[in-house]
């Protein structure tokens, strides 16, 4: 029984350990989303555009969630285009839609349809495993959801 005791409180402390540490980087991040020169206001969000570092669609999308976000996407052109002078030229971007379904690009946010896509030329792919969008000189183009690009966070100004 004291070795089971032993065990609960050894769970107990690393629970409230995790917890601390949950608690102060969701402090740190809201302090940098007040300070950092990355967050861009647009429309009623903040833009966070994650130029230091490539991911892959699933990992950039959890890296928004933890600033209080999702990818990015845009309702309409002038978004976009609000948002196109802050991005590098010859850039890939990962934004929050997906292609759930041959054809159907949705906000992966919200599952509801996109309303606003600007594809390249000879996009959308019609392959099965072409189904998250990225964003490049302006334009959009589904891919490999594996691929390594920067991406591009749309975090509420309320968070």
């Amino acid at each position: 029984m004291e070795g089971q005791q032993k065990m609960t409180d050894l769970q107990s402390r690393v629970k409230a350990t995790q917890e601390n540490k949950s608690r102060a980087y969701r402090q740190i991040v809201g302090e940098l989303r007040v300070q950092a020169p990355s967050l861009e206001p647009i429309s009623q969000s903040y833009i966070h555009i994650g130029g230091l570092s490539t991911e892959n669609w699933s990992t950039a999308e959890r890296n928004c969630q933890e600033m209080g976000g999702h990818l990015a996407s845009f309702d309409t052109k002038g978004e976009l285009e609000a948002l196109s002078p802050e991005l590098k030229n010859s850039t890939r971007y990962w934004i929050g839609i997906r292609n759930v379904h041959r054809g159907e690009f949705k906000v992966w946010a919200t599952g509801m349809p996109a309303r606003y896509l600007k594809w390249g030329d000879g996009y959308p792919c019609n392959g099965n495993m072409y189904n998250c969008v990225f964003l490049y000189n302006g334009f959009m183009y589904n891919f490999l959801c594996g691929y390594y690009n920067h991406y591009i966070c749309n975090v509420d100004k309320d968070n």
